[in-house]
């Protein structure tokens, strides 16, 4: 299954590597990751999709949580990952 979260991350180097890494580690596949600071914050708003098991989200969440770096996480889709490409949401 797909997950789409949004996350509010500290804007400074290595952030998004650290992120990445520990998705890497695991051997999830990130289907898209965007990035775009917030003006006037030293704050980025960063939005990740990733491919993996209920279990495995509720583990990727869980280690988010526990960073000093990522001020907050949420959930914005799920995505059957079965589905083929081309196919609407109804």
């Amino acid at each position: 299954m797909k997950k789409e979260y949004t996350m509010i991350v500290r804007d400074r180097a290595g952030v998004l590597s650290r992120i990445t890494a520990y998705v890497r580690r695991n051997g999830w596949n990130v289907e898209s990751v965007h990035v775009d600071p917030i003006r006037g914050s030293e704050q980025s708003r960063m939005v990740m999709t990733i491919e993996f098991t209920p279990s495995e989200s509720k583990r990727f969440e869980q280690r988010l949580h526990e960073w000093n770096f990522i001020f907050d996480i949420k959930e914005i889709a799920t995505k059957d990952a079965s589905r083929t490409k081309g196919e609407r949401d109804e």
